[in-house]
């Protein structure tokens, strides 16, 4: 069970999908990056929408500066989390909005990598046409 406590505000409006709170706080001037720094994961809003399954969040942050290479607990990104969860449509938003396709965690873990060991062959196939490589570099 998540800890709230830990959260920002619109880290937990990003989590639990809640677009309305969203769109609130960034049109009221919070940075789409704003979170709390110093708890376990140091993850930023964009995070928590991936992790939630939001893509529609996920494009609204990404339209407000949000960064896509972004890293928190265990170096992921959030590209990492898309891909760990098989969400094509998060995935999909953040390759074209930039994101790192060779990105490394703190395995040495390419998002290659990962979709290869889900056998995933629809973010495998996406990775590879942006450019992606798996942790061997190829």
């Amino acid at each position: 069970r998540a800890d709230y406590a830990t959260f920002s505000p619109l880290q937990l409006a990003a989590y639990k999908g809640r677009m309305d709170i969203v769109k609130l706080l960034l049109h009221s001037g919070v940075r789409a990056d704003a979170g709390r720094t110093g708890v376990s994961t140091d993850w930023t809003p964009l995070h928590w929408a991936v992790l939630g399954h939001h893509p529609d969040i996920v494009r609204l942050l990404i339209e407000n500066g949000a960064d896509v290479n972004a890293s928190g607990a265990g170096q992921k990104t959030p590209l990492h989390q898309a891909v760990e969860l098989g969400d094509v449509a998060s995935a999909t938003l953040l390759l074209q909005s930039g994101a790192d396709v060779n990105a490394t965690d703190d395995r040495g873990f390419t998002p290659l990598h990962i979709a290869l060991q889900r056998n995933d062959g629809k973010l495998t196939a996406l990775l590879q046409s942006y450019g992606g490589r798996d942790s061997a570099g190829r």
